[in-house]
C-alpha cells in the first residue's frame, strides 16, 4: 500500500517538528530548501535543493511526487508557495490569494481597513517620503517602521520621536528595502497578546490566547508568554474579529496565529498569519499547555480525521534567555531543584552574556525555559531560576571580582605561600637561567606571588579581572598592559603566548566544574612543553563546603560573611586528578594542606598539584 506523500516547503529548524509528527503518522515526506545542509534533510524521505521562492519548480515537483498534503510550518513571506501548491493540486489548505493577502502587510491593511481596528498606515519608498508625511502632519510620534513583507519582528522598530539620524540608520540597515518598501504605522495603545487557532471546513476555533511581555522599545519582540491569558474574557470579541478577517480574506483550512492589542474594550489587529506560530510556540509551548497537539491535529484534519479541540489549558509560562547565555549548570540539576520546570534549553558557550533579543531570529538563537503549575509557585521559581541562570561564568566572574577587590584593598603585598616558595626552589633554583623564562600568575590579587616570581628572575606576567589588582601590580612592578592583563582567562590577550611556569593558586575552583575544565584547557594550551604549573583546589573537608546556595554538583554561592556571594567548587581527590588528566596534564606531585584559624572555627583544606606538559 502506497504511503500518503506530504510536502514540507522549507527544511529549516522550524520545519523539523512537523516533519517528525508526519513521520510518526507514517507519511512519506519530501522537502524543498535551497540549503542542501538544512536540518530537515535528515527527516525526509526525499530532499530537493529548491528555493522555496521558486514557486513554479515546487508546484511541478508536487505534481510529479503526487503530493497529497502540505505540512504546516511557520514560514513567512513565501507562505504563498504553500498556497500555490494547494491551488494547483486542489488540496486542503490556504490558497495563494489568501496567503498573499496576509504576507503583504500593505495589501492586508487595504483589504481590512474599515472592517476591523487597524493602525494608520502609509507605504513609503524612502526617507524623503517619511519626512513629507511628517511635515504634512499625516502621522505623529510615536510611530513604527517595518518591512512590507516580513515576519518575526525583523526590521520592526518604534520611534518615539522624529530623530533624523536614527531614521537614516534604520533605512540603511533594513535589507531588501527596494524590493519590499517600508510601512509607516502609528503606534496603537494596549497590551499585546497572541492568539493561536485553526479553521476547518469553515469553522474557526481559538486554541489558545497568550499574554506577552515584549522587549523594551524600540523593538517589539516577545520575550515571554503566559497561558491562560488574563484576557480570556475577551474571547468572544476576539472570535468576532478573527472571523471578520477570515471572511474578508477568504481564509480556509489552516492553522493560524494573530497578534492584537487589547486596550480596555477596544481590540486592535496587528497581524494575522495563516500558519502555525514559530519561535518554539507550536512545537514546545502549546503541546505542553494543551491536552492535544495542534500540529498533529491539523495534519490529521488534512488526512480526513477530525480531532476535537480541547479548551483545557494548564497554567504555563515560557521565557527566552538572552542570546549567548553562558550557563555552566547541568539542566538535570535544575529539574531537581525547581518543581515547576518542565523544559529548558541552555546555550553552553564560552562567551559572556552579550546578546539582546531584537527579533524572532535572535529569539530562536536564544535558550528558553518553560514552567508549569500553580501560578504563585511559578512566579516564585521564575525568580529563583533567574538567579541561578545569572550564575553564568560572566556573572560568577563579576561576583568573585567584587569579593576579591575587598580583600585586595585590605591587603597590598603579603608574604607568599610557603608551598609556592618550596615549589620554585625545587624546580627553578637557578635565577640566572630563569631570566630567559616566562612565568604567569593567574588571579594574582595583591601581587604577592608576582613579587616572588620576579625575585626568582622570571619575566613576569599576570592576569586578574580586578581593575584594582591590575592598577596596584602595574605601579608596584613597573609593568604595562603587555605584562598585566585585566581580563578574564578565556578572553585574555595572552592567549597564544607560551609560559614556562604557571601559578594558579586559589583561583581554579572559583567556577562550576564544567567551566573549571574550560579554564584548565586554556592553561594547558598556554603552558610550554616541559613547563610546570602549580594548581590547587578546595577539598570537601573545607569548612566552606555546602555553606551556601547550591547551583551545581559541589558548587555553591557562599553565604559566609568573609566570602559572601563568591562561587566555590569543592572536589574529592579522584575528581581533581581526573579533571587534570582529562585536560592533558601529567601529575608530578600531590600534597594536601590543612590549617585552622579564628580560634579553630575555620578549617581550610586544599589539594595542591604540581603538573607538567609533556607533549
Amino acid at each position: 500500500m502506497n504511503k500518503t506523500t506530504a510536502l514540507s516547503v522549507g527544511a529549516g529548524s522550524e520545519q523539523v517538528y512537523a516533519m517528525t509528527i508526519a513521520k510518526k503518522l507514517g507519511l512519506r515526506i519530501i522537502a524543498c530548501d535551497q540549503n542542501a545542509d538544512a536540518p530537515g534533510n535528515q527527516y525526509c524521505d526525499m530532499f530537493y535543493p529548491i528555493d522555496i521562492k521558486d514557486e513554479d519548480a515546487i508546484v511541478s515537483l508536487a505534481k510529479k511526487e503526487n503530493v497529497q498534503l502540505v505540512l504546516p510550518s511557520p514560514i513567512g513571506r513565501y507562505i504563498t508557495t504553500v498556497g500555490a501548491v494547494n491551488d494547483a493540486l486542489n488540496l486542503k489548505g490556504i490558497s495563494k490569494t489568501s496567503a498573499l493577502s496576509c504576507a503583504d502587510k500593505y495589501l492586508f491593511h487595504q483589504k481590512l481597513s474599515g472592517y476591523v481596528s487597524l493602525a494608520k498606515q502609509f507605504l513609503i519608498h524612502s526617507e524623503k517620503d517619511l519626512h513629507t508625511l511628517m511635515d504634512q502632519h499625516k502621522i505623529s510620534s510615536p510611530f513604527i517602521l517595518k518591512p512590507r513583507f516580513g515576519s518575526g519582528s525583523k526590521g520592526v522598530q518604534v520611534f518615539t520621536g522624529f530623530k533624523p539620524q536614527e531614521i537614516h540608520r534604520y533605512f540603511k540597515n533594513v535589507s531588501n528595502i527596494k524590493d519590499q518598501n517600508i510601512l509607516l504605522e502609528s503606534l496603537l495603545p494596549g497590551k499585546e497578546i497572541g492568539i493561536d487557532g485553526i479553521i476547518r471546513n469553515g469553522l474557526l476555533e481559538i486554541i489558545a490566547i497568550r499574554d506577552k511581555e515584549l522587549t523594551p522599545l524600540p523593538f517589539r519582540q516577545a520575550l515571554s508568554y503566559s497561558l491562560p491569558s488574563m484576557f480570556t474574557y475577551q474571547e468572544q470579541s476576539l472570535y468576532t474579529l478573527l472571523s471578520t478577517v477570515c471572511n474578508k480574506l477568504s481564509i480556509q483550512n489552516t492553522l493560524f496565529h494573530a497578534d492584537v492589542l487589547v486596550d480596555g474594550d477596544d481590540i486592535h489587529l496587528i497581524e494575522f498569519s495563516p500558519r502555525p506560530s514559530g519561535h518554539y510556540i507550536s512545537e514546545t509551548l502549546l503541546p505542553l499547555a494543551l491536552d492535544f497537539n495542534p500540529i498533529e491535529a491539523y495534519i490529521q484534519f488534512l488526512l480526513g480525521d477530525s480531532i476535537p479541540i480541547s479548551k483545557n489549558i494548564k497554567p504555563t509560562y515560557f521565557e527566552f534567555l538572552p542570546p549567548n547565555t553562558n550557563n555552566p549548570l547541568n539542566p538535570k540539576h535544575l529539574f531537581k531543584i525547581f518543581h515547576t520546570l518542565k523544559k529548558i534549553k541552555l546555550n553552553h558557550t564560552v562567551k559572556p552574556i552579550t546578546g539582546t533579543i531584537k527579533n524572532g531570529s535572535d529569539a530562536m538563537q536564544a535558550g528558553y525555559f518553560i514552567l508549569q503549575g500553580e501560578k504563585e509557585k511559578m512566579q516564585k521559581e521564575k525568580k529563583e531560576i533567574h538567579t541561578s541562570l545569572q550564575n553564568s561564568i560572566y556573572s560568577i566572574d563579576k561576583q568573585n571580582q567584587t569579593g576579591w577587590e575587598k580583600e585586595i584593598i585590605k591587603n597590598k603585598i603579603l608574604y607568599p605561600e610557603t608551598y609556592i616558595v618550596s615549589f620554585l626552589a625545587k624546580n627553578f633554583p637557578n635565577k640566572e637561567n630563569n631570566k630567559n623564562l616566562h612565568a604567569l600568575d593567574v588571579g594574582f590579587g595583591s601581587g604577592r606571588h608576582l613579587k616572588l616570581l620576579q625575585d626568582y628572575g622570571f619575566n613576569i606576567y599576570g592576569i586578574d579581572y580586578s581593575q584594582e589588582a591590575c592598577d596596584i601590580a602595574k605601579k608596584l612592578f613597573n609593568l604595562d598592559d603587555r605584562s598585566i592583563a585585566c581580563d578574564a582567562l578565556r578572553t585574555t590577550s595572552f592567549q597564544g603566548k607560551k609560559f614556562d611556569i604557571i601559578i594558579a593558586y586559589g583561583v581554579a575552583f572559583l567556577k562550576p566544574l564544567s567551566q573549571m575544565r574550560e579554564d584548565l584547557k586554556i592553561l594547558y594550551t598556554a603552558l610550554a612543553t616541559g613547563g610546570k604549573a602549580l594548581i590547587n583546589f578546595r577539598t570537601k573537608d573545607d569548612f566552606l563546603y555546602a555553606q551556601g546556595k547550591q547551583i551545581d554538583s559541589n558548587t555553591y554561592i557562599l553565604h559566609h560573611p568573609s566570602y559572601k556571594d563568591m562561587c566555590y567548587t569543592f572536589l574529592e581527590l579522584n575528581e581533581a586528578k581526573t579533571l587534570l588528566k582529562d585536560v592533558g596534564f601529567v601529575i608530578e606531585n600531590i600534597s594536601r594542606v590543612d590549617y585552622h584559624k579564628n580560634n579553630l572555627s575555620e578549617h581550610h583544606s586544599w589539594w595542591i598539584f604540581e603538573v607538567t606538559k609533556t607533549g
